[in-house]
């Protein structure tokens, strides 16, 4: 695969048959894969900055009957979650971000969602530590970065995968290369 990203007017759009179909399996187990985290975090939390307080910190002088008694994360917890996701996420958003950089979209929109993409990843690894650490006010911070992270993920995942099935450039354009 790599010999057609060498050429330096590669197209996703031109890319040969079976590269698309490598390309779209591997969007296709991302979407699964956010698809379990969102429902994981969803279980977690409830989606919300109360939940993700409450994960965080415990619920043992606030939880009520039907509510599920929470306790308070320790160092060692956060770490053993933090080391997983320190290596997993940057591997990820580098890999979709390439693919990413091979479309026709600018240049500008093209490092906006580099930067939202690699910048949703600080601060879900930062987030835990500092509802736990430094102020339950950080939880919202979480369910902002959550929704930033997924919205950088649809654009990374749904952008080549339109390039690639959908998009066909006009012969006009195509001889002005």
């Amino acid at each position: 695969m790599t010999q057609y990203f060498t050429y330096q007017r590669f197209k996703l759009w031109r890319a040969p048959f079976q590269t698309r179909v490598l390309l779209t399996l591997f969007n296709g187990m991302i979407v699964l894969a956010t698809g379990v985290g969102i429902l994981m975090y969803r279980v977690r939390t409830g989606l919300s900055a109360t939940g993700a307080r409450d994960y965080y910190l415990g619920n043992e002088g606030t939880a009520s009957a039907g509510k599920e008694l929470q306790f308070a994360r320790s160092f060692k917890e956060l770490l053993d979650v933090t080391h997983d996701h320190a290596f997993s996420q940057p591997f990820l958003f580098f890999v979709l971000c390439h693919i990413f950089a091979l479309t026709r979209v600018s240049d500008r929109l093209k490092i906006t969602v580099y930067v939202a993409s690699f910048g949703s990843v600080l601060i879900d690894l930062a987030s835990p530590f500092l509802i736990r650490y430094v102020s339950p006010a950080f939880a919202p911070l979480q369910v902002v970065n959550s929704v930033v992270m997924s919205l950088a993920l649809l654009v990374l995942l749904a952008v080549p995968t339109y390039e690639m099935w959908f998009y066909r450039e006009t012969a006009l354009a195509a001889a002005e290369e």
